[in-house]
C-alpha cells in the first residue's frame, strides 16, 4: 500500500519534531515539503520559501506578537523570519 504524502509529511514532522538536530530527517522533511524557488529567501536551515510567503509569514508572526507581546514564542519565530529575510529588503535608515 502506497503512503499518501499527507502521511508521509506527518511521519517526517514526527521525527523532526521529536530529533530538530536529526539532518537526515529535517533533510527528508524539506524534500516533502517541495522544490525551491529560486528567487527565495534562504533559511539558516537551508530551506527556500520565496519572498511573497516570507512577507506573509512576517506578517503573521507580527501579529501574534501584537497580540501578545510576552510570547516567547512568537517572538522567536519573528526574530527567525527576520534573520532569514536579512538582505532580502533595503535598510531603512
Amino acid at each position: 500500500m502506497r503512503r499518501t504524502a499527507r502521511f508521509k509529511i506527518q511521519e517526517a514532522c514526527d521525527d523532526v519534531y521529536s530529533d530538530p538536530d536529526d539532518a537526515t530527517a529535517a533533510g527528508r522533511l524539506r524534500r516533502l515539503l517541495g522544490g525551491s524557488p529560486t528567487n527565495g529567501v534562504a533559511t539558516a536551515a537551508g530551506g527556500v520559501v520565496s519572498p511573497a510567503s516570507w512577507r506573509r509569514l512576517v506578517k503573521i508572526a507580527c501579529d501574534e506578537l501584537h497580540d501578545d507581546p510576552e510570547d516567547r514564542d512568537a517572538r522567536d519565530r519573528l526574530l527567525l523570519l527576520l534573520a532569514a529575510g536579512d538582505g532580502l529588503t533595503p535598510a531603512v535608515a
